[in-house]
């Protein structure tokens, strides 16, 4: 889901941005952040069984992952870009903000048992959880938390960067399948694509059913997925865009595709056809990538293309924001003696006295993880990248002087 260098366009003459494709991964990364403050948040939202579903966007990044990595890398890559190079770009996109937001889970973890009030408005006593332990905090460092070691029913610091772990891997797989197989990567690509699906789906584990155990074998299904589809792309790009000229039916399609993911996650996530959702992603990335309907339109407006430059941060941060900030809020109308929970037949106390004033909280909550979100980015994302494209300029340059000595 992080990588927003420019695609190479089919003809690999020149780079293209696929404007519309960042904006519907911040569309992505939002959903995401809405679905989990809804879990303690009394608002119009909650009502809605099958918006939870929307998790499955993390599958989104995947595919569209693998599509914009094989766009970008994949000729490069076997005409001699370097492995090693390759992945310091990797490293230098995703560890900086992992590594900067896992030190203010730790940070506020520290702050909750300095102040007892702080603390006693929490879910969780501070560094309670088994997601919380030394051995998961240098896991995390290392990137490998999601990675098998850990069951998916834990509870741990910044959780949704279990993607990230798992795509760092991803990377270096099918980096070395291109440098290997050469001629022979979409044979590859789709025995890694068949192989990962029957084993998800022959264990009985729904995509959204596994995160730290078997996060690995989820991601590698979609990445190979959109890998293929840039192939795809790549040969029968300028067809497919005719055949839709000549009915003249963008606009009709891109709907479509809207409508399909909708019904799809109503309907189908949490059974076993939910891993034909990697599919229905790779057609939406396939009708979008041509940027040619009203939907694509409006999705290349200034606002929706700044949400897909901050969806790294975003995807990242909200999970702090969503499980710190209602601590922080019930601590401050505490000592204010405001009421702004509703507490449940079962006990769970929920953010918001009535549904209404949770969706304002909710809304105050997006403007707090998008402001946020625009600061990493600028502070953190931004200077590392390109401190880390640097590096590997330099790594090129000193490689090219050695072969020339």
């Amino acid at each position: 889901m992080t990588d927003d260098t420019p695609a190479q366009s089919v003809s690999q003459s020149a780079p293209h941005r696929y404007l519309v494709l960042d904006s519907w991964r911040g569309i992505a990364a939002c959903f995401i952040a809405l679905i989990h403050v809804q879990l303690g948040m009394n608002s119009h939202l909650r009502e809605f069984q099958s918006f939870y579903n929307a998790s499955l966007f993390v599958d989104f990044f995947f595919v569209l992952s693998g599509f914009v990595i094989f766009a970008n890398y994949a000729q490069r890559l076997s005409e001699g870009f370097g492995f090693w190079r390759f992945m310091l770009l990797r490293f230098g996109r995703l560890w900086p903000l992992h590594v900067f937001v896992l030190g203010i889970y730790i940070g506020f973890e520290l702050l909750q048992m300095a102040v007892p009030q702080l603390g006693s408005a929490a879910t969780f006593e501070p560094f309670s959880q088994t997601g919380e332990s030394p051995a998961y905090i240098l896991s995390a460092l290392l990137l490998v938390h999601a990675m098998g070691f850990f069951p998916d029913d834990i509870v741990s610091f910044s959780g949704a960067s279990w993607s990230i772990s798992t795509e760092f891997y991803a990377y270096a797989l099918f980096a070395l399948m291109i440098l290997l197989l050469k001629k022979h990567i979409k044979i590859g690509l789709a025995v890694v694509f068949i192989a990962s699906g029957w084993f998800l789906y022959s264990s009985g584990i729904h995509l959204l059913g596994t995160f730290f155990q078997f996060g690995f074998i989820r991601c590698i299904y979609s990445f190979s997925a959109g890998a293929m589809l840039w192939y795809v792309l790549k040969a029968y790009e300028g067809r497919i865009a005719a055949a839709i000229d000549r009915v003249k039916g963008w606009n009709v399609l891109e709907i479509s595709m809207i409508a399909a993911l909708a019904w799809f996650l109503k309907d189908l996530a949490r059974t076993e056809f939910e891993l034909l959702i990697t599919l229905l992603f790779a057609t939406m990335i396939l009708v979008f990538s041509y940027e040619r309907g009203f939907v694509s339109r409006l999705l290349k407006m200034r606002g929706f293309v700044l949400l897909g430059t901050l969806s790294y941060s975003i995807y990242l941060l909200h999970g702090f924001i969503a499980g710190k900030g209602p601590s922080v809020a019930r601590f401050i109308a505490g000592n204010l003696s405001w009421d702004i929970t509703e507490t449940t037949e079962q006990g769970t106390q929920l953010l918001g006295a009535n549904p209404w004033q949770g969706d304002l909280f909710t809304l105050g909550y997006m403007i707090v993880v998008i402001g946020c979100a625009f600061v990493t980015y600028t502070i953190v994302e931004k200077p590392s990248r390109l401190y880390f494209r640097k590096l590997a300029q330099n790594m090129k340059t000193k490689t090219w002087q050695k072969i020339t000595a």
